[in-house]
Parts: structure tokens; sequence; C-alpha cells
């Protein structure tokens, strides 16, 4: 606690620091919670299916001669394209067959409850044209929106490719994470897709799949910005990942004149370790702050002194559990004083995800949680010298 954070955050992504996900064939496995891996295998059995069913069908159209696809490219003012865990902008197209070896999955997001543009490449490897198959969605194994015919004019005749645009969605109305399931007749491609609350903000324009998939797992379920801020800062004060250290340097924010740089790779390095990390208020603002920008909740992490001379103020606060200790245990709680503290500015009030507090603001009630959506008039105790 020894400077004030500048009110601008840049991102300062750290290439090399991380080599996960830089070979975008492994992104799926790397990506995907656990529990959703026995999707993904079903899906991926589904794969081998594709590329050859409609060699051996003798009759046209849905039931009879299937094209295989080939690549799957979702778009749209709807769809968000995503960074790899270096800061790399992903490719565009989701699904890709490349020399024919296999599939490539590509991560990205979009905007929950909505529908998205897909443009959809098919190949004819058999013997006869085939003039329209058809294309349907699942989200986690459940259907989102209907069966759709597409019709090729002319047939697609064998031995040629065509893109066609359609349609997926609408998407679960809710955030998520998880595998949106692309399939032409009884065949399909599994692809990760995070929902998000509504378009990524800022730092996280393009936001990057490891915030995404900490920040839409934390926040699963949820629908507005409110729920969102609550949990993914108890999520964040929970995951054990932290320690408070008032007198120990920013971990992940280099501080030159005139600006303050989040080494976001360097965050998502100790989520993916064992073990924990050392941090003051302005690591867990930032960090939050990015997390809720992904998933669309406007953010800004902000220094609060007592004014005129914060030099010779302290703030005491009221009984607190820093980040670290559990939160449920009344022995972690205490008064402390600060010169200053940093917490983030949202637009349902602010958010601090570095001390839970033992009792509610604006009453006498026990609350053990971490603050969100709170008032900053009435946050301290109070303010005195």
């Amino acid at each position: 606690m020894m400077k004030q954070i500048p009110p601008t955050l840049h991102l300062a992504p750290r290439v090399g620091k991380l080599s996960v996900l830089e070979r975008v064939s492994c992104l799926v496995g790397e990506l995907l919670p656990k529990a959703l891996h026995p999707v993904l295998t079903s899906a991926c059995a589904l794969v081998a299916l594709t590329f050859g069913v409609a060699g051996q069908a003798i009759a046209q159209g849905p039931g009879g001669a299937q094209p295989a696809l080939v690549s799957i490219d979702l778009k749209g003012s709807n769809h968000y394209r995503c960074k790899n865990n270096s800061g790399v902008l992903l490719p565009p197209t989701e699904f890709a067959v490349l020399f024919q070896q296999g599939p490539q999955f590509i991560a990205s997001a979009a905007k929950m409850g909505s529908t998205v543009d897909a443009d959809i490449t098919y190949s004819n490897p058999g013997t006869v044209p085939v003039s329209s198959t058809t294309v349907r969605a699942e989200y986690n194994g459940v259907t989102c929106g209907p069966t759709r015919t597409i019709t090729f004019s002319p047939p697609l005749a064998p031995g040629t490719s065509r893109t066609v645009g359609t349609q997926i969605g609408p998407l679960p109305n809710q955030v998520d994470a998880g595998t949106i399931l692309i399939l032409t007749a009884q065949t399909g491609i599994p692809l990760t897709l995070y929902l998000t609350l509504d378009a990524p903000l800022q730092r996280m324009v393009n936001p990057w799949v490891g915030v995404l998939n900490l920040s839409c797992n934390w926040a699963k379920g949820k629908t507005t910005a409110a729920e969102v801020g609550q949990f993914v800062t108890r999520k964040l004060f929970d995951a054990g990942k932290c320690v408070y250290n008032g007198g120990a340097a920013a971990v992940w924010l280099t501080d030159p004149p005139g600006s303050a740089d989040l080494n976001l790779s360097g965050f998502l390095i100790a989520f993916g370790n064992p073990g924990s990390v050392q941090v003051d208020c302005r690591d867990v603002a930032t960090v939050l702050t990015v997390m809720v920008e992904s998933v669309g909740v406007s953010a800004a992490p902000n220094a609060y002194y007592h004014k005129p001379a914060p030099s010779a103020y302290k703030i005491d606060t009221n009984p607190i559990c820093a980040i670290g200790a559990d939160r449920l245990v009344n022995a972690n709680y205490g008064v402390r004083r600060w010169d200053y503290h940093c917490i983030v500015d949202v637009p349902t009030g602010v958010l601090d995800g570095c001390a839970a507090q033992r009792y509610h603001f604006g009453t006498a009630d026990l609350y053990y949680d971490v603050p969100a959506n709170w008032t900053l008039n009435g946050y301290w105790q109070t303010w005195q010298g």
C-alpha cells in the first residue's frame, strides 16, 4: 500500500511466458472444465463419423447423402473473438479440417441469449450430388434453437465444397462455459463457447480464454451485472490462490511513470500452478476488473485516500478478513488501518475482492462476505489521523 494506482490500466501481453494454448489444436482439452470432458469425448466420436458417411449414401438430402463439415466460422455482432493465454488473437475459424488429418478447435465467446451467425463450409466426398442437409446446435447437451434446413442450389456436386450461411441459437440466457455441438444430420463438431452477459469491454474487447474460463465458470448461471460482480468477487476471494500482504510490492503490476501494466499471463500462470501468491490490494482490484470486463461489466480499479493529506491520515476499517484466510471463521476478522485501499468501481457500486467484511456496511447484521455492489459512502467505519 505505497502509492496510488493510475486510473487507466493497459494490459501488457507477456508473450512467451505461457506456452499453453499456443497450439490451437490443444485448446479444447486445456480450457474445458473437467465436467465437460465426457461431453467432448462423445462429440469427438461424432467427428470421426462426419468424414465417412456421405460417400456411402445413395439418396440426396436429409436422411440420404450427407456432406462433410469442413469448417465452422461463428461471426456477427453477438460473437467475440478471443486471445490465448499469451495475448495472441486466435484465428477467426472455430473449426477447420487441416490437410484432411483431423479437426482443429478454437475457443470463442458469444452474448448469452443471442443468435449468432455462422458460415459453414461443406464438402461432398460421395458419388452423388447433395441437394440439402440439416443443421442444429446443442449447448452443454441441450438443444438451442430449431433444426434448420440448408439447401444447396445448385446441388453440391461430388468432390466440391461450398460455404453457406446459417444461424446458431438462441443460446442459453445465462453466463456459462461449455461446449456448443453443431450437428449436420446425425454427426457434429464440438466447439468451446463461453457465454457472456454482454460484449466484453475495454481491456477484454477480445477476451483472453484463460480469463473467460475463470469468470464464466465463477458466474455460471447468472443473468445480471450485480450477480456477476458478486459471484466473481467471492470466488476470487475463496479460490485460495491470493494471500494478502500489504507490505509487499504488487506482483502482477509494473508501474512506470504514467501507466500501470497488468501482467495477465503471470496471473493465469499463478492460477494454473499449485500454491498461492502474496498480493496487495492493487493486484486483486486489477485482476477483478479484468475478469468482470471479460463478461461485459464495465469496471475500473480506484484507490481511495482520506483527503486532503493521504500521507498524514489513515483509514480505520470495519472488522475485515484479508484474502487468503477463511472468511467464515470469526477469529480471522480484525480492524486494520491503511494509508489507502484499492477497490473496484462498477455500475452497481463497488467490489472489494481483497477484504471480506464481518458486518454489512449499512446494518449491524453479520455478513462474513466480500463487499459487492456496495455504495462507497459509508463503506469505511471511521476516518481519522
